[in-house]
């Protein structure tokens, strides 16, 4: 009973953090870009020719005239961007504009490994523009601080974890050893269960980013985790993943299972002999497929 409560406890807190996050606005982001204010009665023209901005400013109230015009209310804000020799406007609100204004509060690296053996997978992951879309998948999150995410060689140790640099930056470091370990794991085709090669890569690197996502979310809106982090990480990483729902979420949840399923048999064949040095990772890795198959089902 304990356990089952400290559990809905780490699920109760990943769920806070997601709709927190999705809710918050972050001061920093809005003035980040910011290049000036527009006031009551005032109109900006930008010539689609020249593309010159000019200020303007009417004689009286504009209000009784906004039917006349036709013009339309932009709600939260409006985005103005120019693309060859067009512009184009997008209602949005505040918070997009300055998102799409510059790169935002997330930052991404490739680091050139040392390891020539790393060398396709760093390739494979730019061509691929793997930290490109993990970030667009974090968009709608608004994070008070600069959120930093590298892939980086890690002396042959395949992991992915989050922690503080030195300069206090917020810092998820995806190691190439550790894609490389899940690639070359990858099955060879669908398995009998049907989960094919593409969903256990899938999955499992989208677990292992939002499980370390989550330590970072925890973190930086000092979330209070009743339990252990590493089970928090867990159950956030797999709320994030039912959100895609229907038969995507089968497909990244069952394919991540697999994975770790995999690491699991891995460790009981390889330290069968010295089962006390490693018993705490294997419970760690036991309850990352727990949890995952918690929720198997409940994506639709």
């Amino acid at each position: 009973m304990a356990i089952e409560t400290r559990k809905s406890r780490n699920f109760a807190a990943a769920v806070a953090v997601a709709l927190a996050a999705s809710a918050a606005m972050s001061c920093a982001a809005l003035a980040q870009n910011k290049l000036g204010s527009i006031g009551n009665n005032d109109s900006i023209f930008i010539d689609g020719k020249t593309f010159d901005i000019l200020g303007g400013k009417a004689k009286g109230d504009v209000a009784a005239q906004i039917k006349n015009l036709g013009a339309r209310e932009l709600g939260g804000g409006a985005i103005i961007f120019r693309s060859n020799d067009k512009l184009y406007i997008l209602g949005g609100t505040g918070a997009e504009a300055a998102l799409l204004a510059g790169e935002g509060p997330i930052h991404i690296d490739y680091e050139e490994p040392k390891d020539p053996n790393l060398k396709e997978t760093y390739n494979l992951m730019k061509e691929r523009r793997m930290l490109e879309h993990f970030r667009d998948l974090l968009s709608p999150f608004r994070l008070p601080e600069d959120l930093y995410i590298k892939a980086v060689g890690c002396d042959g140790v395949p992991n992915a974890y989050f922690f503080r640099e030195k300069n206090d930056q917020a810092t998820i470091r995806v190691c190439y050893e550790y894609v490389k370990e899940v690639k070359d794991k990858l099955p060879k085709e669908a398995t009998k269960d049907g989960i094919e090669p593409l969903d256990a890569l899938q999955g499992q690197l989208l677990f292992a980013g939002m499980h370390e996502f989550g330590h970072a979310a925890f973190d930086i809106f000092q979330v209070p985790v009743f339990g252990r982090q590493e089970d928090a990480a867990d159950q956030f990483a797999t709320y994030i993943m039912l959100q895609f729902g229907g038969e995507k979420t089968h497909r990244l949840i069952k394919g991540a299972a697999y994975s770790y399923n995999g690491f699991i048999k891995d460790l009981k064949e390889h330290f069968s002999k010295d089962e006390r040095v490693v018993t705490s990772e294997i419970r760690d890795k036991d309850a990352v497929v727990g949890s995952i198959k918690d929720f198997l089902g409940k994506g639709k």
